[in-house]
C-alpha cells in the first residue's frame, strides 16, 4: 500500500508540475503581449487579476500536499523496512 502511495504521489507532482508549466506559460504571454495603445479600447483578458494569482496558489498547494504524502509514504516504508 505504502509503494502504490509513494507512485501515486510521485504522478500527482508529475502532473501538477506540468499543469503549472501551462498556467505560469499562460499569465506569461499575458503579461508580456503588446499592451493596448491609448487610442485604442482596452482589452481586459489581458490583465493578470487576483483570480490568476489564486490559481497559482493553490497549484504550488498542490504539489506541497504531494510533497508531503511521498515524504510520508518513504518514511514510512523506511520505518517497516527497518532490520
Amino acid at each position: 500500500v505504502l509503494r502504490l502511495g509513494v507512485w501515486v504521489n510521485l504522478g500527482g507532482t508529475l502532473v501538477t508540475l506540468l499543469g503549472a508549466q501551462a498556467i505560469v506559460g499562460t499569465l506569461v504571454a499575458r503579461s508580456i503581449s503588446p499592451q493596448a495603445i491609448t487610442t485604442q479600447f482596452f482589452d481586459p483578458t489581458r490583465i493578470i487579476s487576483g483570480l490568476d494569482m489564486l490559481v497559482v496558489q493553490a497549484n504550488t498547494n498542490t504539489v506541497s500536499a504531494h510533497f508531503a504524502g511521498l515524504v510520508a509514504s518513504l518514511w514510512l516504508l523506511n520505518r517497516i523496512n527497518r532490520p
